[in-house]
């Protein structure tokens, strides 16, 4: 029997940033993808994640995923069985609390295009040959304004994992982008800090959404992680 894999994306996202782990990584395992974006309830979010899933698994997660995914692996500790952190926050900046207040009042006010525009500063996608910029434009259209709110909103309630990290006792992998315009490298080294038995992976060259920038190294770093 496979082990389960689980993956969480991030705000807006949905599967189609996966799909470079799914495809290369599904012979190996039970990949499950996992949207959290039905309730602005923290609680309610995981609990949706964890219900479908078997007693243990591996658990990745990306940006607003990988924020769910140190929740659940302090609360739950047994459950998870490896734990992958890509692009994500413990501490809560003033900087990203405005952001996220200033997406909401785009939505509000009805230029939630202008928002998606706006998060193309986050890649690292200069020399787009594979059209991923246009991948990562459509994914963000298809997602419903009100999924944003929920999310960003769950964020707002409970934005800080400090207290948390040390719960984990789960061997974690923390993957950061050099280019990651929303969280700063010292972000991802204070996770790992405080997270018992953590490494940490520096991907050159990227920007936030390094599932879809960069897939191959970041397959690589799951397989890898998932199976030494």
């Amino acid at each position: 029997m496979k082990n389960t894999l689980v993956l969480i994306p991030g705000v807006g996202a949905n599967e189609m940033i996966w799909q470079h782990q799914k495809r290369h990584l599904e012979n190996e395992f039970d990949i499950r993808i996992v949207v959290a974006n039905q309730s602005n309830d923290r609680d309610v979010l995981i609990e949706t994640i964890l219900d479908p899933l078997p007693d243990q698994f591996y658990l990745c997660g990306h940006s607003f995923g990988g924020w769910l995914a140190q929740i659940i692996a302090s609360t739950y500790p047994k459950r998870v069985k490896k734990l992958i952190l890509i692009n994500t926050w413990s501490r809560c900046s003033q900087s990203f609390i405005a952001f996220i207040q200033d997406v909401l009042y785009k939505i509000e006010t009805g230029i939630f295009k202008k928002f998606v525009e706006d998060t193309f500063s986050t890649t690292n996608l200069a020399q787009d040959r594979d059209n991923k910029l246009t991948l990562l434009k459509q994914m963000l259209l298809s997602a419903e304004p009100q999924s944003y709110v929920n999310q960003y909103q769950a964020i707002l309630k409970s934005c800080e994992t400090v207290s948390l990290l040390s719960n984990i006792s789960a061997s974690t992998l923390i993957i950061h982008s050099k280019e990651d315009s929303f969280f700063s490298l010292k972000e991802s080294q204070f996770i790992k800090q405080n997270i018992p038995i953590a490494k940490l992976a520096l991907l050159h060259d990227c920007g936030h959404n390094s599932p879809l920038e960069q897939p191959q190294a970041i397959t690589a770093l799951v397989d890898l992680w998932l199976t030494i």
